[in-house]
């Protein structure tokens, strides 16, 4: 018989029940759409419906691995990823942070782009991405599609900072 990871259920009940009350109570109460929106894409809740949408299904799906893990899930081997020392998670909790309050105020000055560039390759870093290719690629092309995405499909003007004119 297999044993329930009760961490698994415990963090994907979760982050489902904070999903929710996103879904249901936050973005009701705290985002004013305008009554017709022709393009469902355009409306100030859609994106924030998606991303809480993903969130959902993520946590269902750790949910559901917490109740039915697979047979190596269970198994104590030695190819486990080491685990930090509070003090590191703790240290790059504050960095993370930082860096994110960091960016929400750069996009003023240096524009979202350039913000999100130096943004995202810092965050990698962090979270142990040392691949220099893949590093650029993913910093680089992310932002910018985004940024073409959000200015020419979606006609949603996004900050350019210095590079206004």
């Amino acid at each position: 018989m297999r044993e329930i990871r009760i961490q698994d259920v415990l963090i994907g009940g979760s982050v489902v029940a904070l999903a929710l009350i996103g879904i249901l109570v936050i973005i009701p109460s705290g985002i004013v759409s305008p009554g017709a929106v022709e393009i469902e894409a355009l409306s100030p809740a859609f994106w924030p419906q998606v991303v809480l949408i993903g969130l959902a299904i993520a946590g269902g799906i750790i949910l559901f691995q917490g109740f039915f893990p697979s047979a190596t899930d269970c198994q104590d081997d030695d190819i486990s990823e080491p685990t930090l020392a509070l003090p590191v998670v703790i240290a790059k909790l504050i960095i993370a942070v930082t860096v994110l309050f960091s960016f929400y105020y750069a996009i003023d000055y240096v524009g979202i782009v350039l913000s999100s560039i130096v943004t995202l390759i810092i965050l990698m870093l962090l979270g142990g991405e040392r691949r220099p290719i893949l590093l650029s690629l993913v910093a680089v092309i992310l932002p910018v599609l985004l940024f073409y995405f959000f200015t020419y499909v979606a006609n949603v003007p996004l900050p350019l900072g210095l590079f206004e004119s």
